[in-house]
This record gives C-alpha cells, sequence and structure tokens, in this order.
C-alpha cells in the first residue's frame, strides 16, 4: 500500500517503526539460528527451521524479521526435506511470542 509522509509518497511498510523486541539483535547477517514455530512442550514434538541469515529488517511480507536460507527443517520431531529454501522470521509474534523462539546457533565469518 503506497501513503503519504512528510509530503512524500512511499510504500507503508517504510513509514513503520522497527520493534524494539529483544529479537531484532540475537543475530547478523551470516549467522546461523534456530527459530521455533510452537514452544517446546514436554510431551509435544519440536517444529523448528534453522538457517543462515541472508537479511534483517523488513521482509518482502512487509513485516520485520530475518530472511533465512534453510538449512534444517524439523517437523513433528522427524527432519524433512527442504521445500522453500527461504523463509523468513519474524522478530515478534505478538501474544505467541516466548523467551527463546529464536536462537543464534553459530556466529557468522564477519
Amino acid at each position: 500500500m503506497i501513503v503519504k509522509k512528510n509530503n512524500k509518497t512511499v510504500w507503508l511498510h517504510e513509514t513503520l517503526d522497527v520493534p524494539t523486541n529483544a529479537n531484532t539483535h540475537i543475530a547478523k547477517v551470516g549467522d546461523e539460528i534456530k527459530a521455533f514455530d510452537f514452544e517446546p512442550l514436554e510431551g509435544r514434538a519440536n517444529c523448528f527451521i534453522q538457517g543462515i541469515v541472508v537479511e534483517k529488517g523488513m521482509t518482502v511480507r512487509g513485516y520485520h524479521g530475518f530472511t533465512i536460507e534453510v538449512t534444517k527443517k524439523i517437523v513433528g520431531g522427524i527432519e524433512r526435506p527442504i521445500k522453500n529454501k527461504i523463509m523468513l522470521v519474524p522478530y515478534d509474534l505478538a501474544e505467541q511470542d516466548y523467551d527463546n523462539r529464536i536462537t543464534l546457533i553459530k556466529k557468522g565469518v564477519a
């Protein structure tokens, strides 16, 4: 969506503030992260993706987060084939967010 800001025509996402959530500082481009779909609970198999951060900030979907090249995908506790090589990990999940949803696995070479 296009809007006016300071008498300039800009995309709506360009007017949104960057979130202050702690997840924004977890990783830099080149780092490897793990991002859970659901909070790990005893008796429930984990679901997460793991990958290398290729971009951070405003995503192509219009929210702030990490863009990652997926290296591992676990669904229901089982490693699955990677169909979508590039995936988005939002910094925030509002009410569904929890501590350690996104974790740094390995620092990249930078």
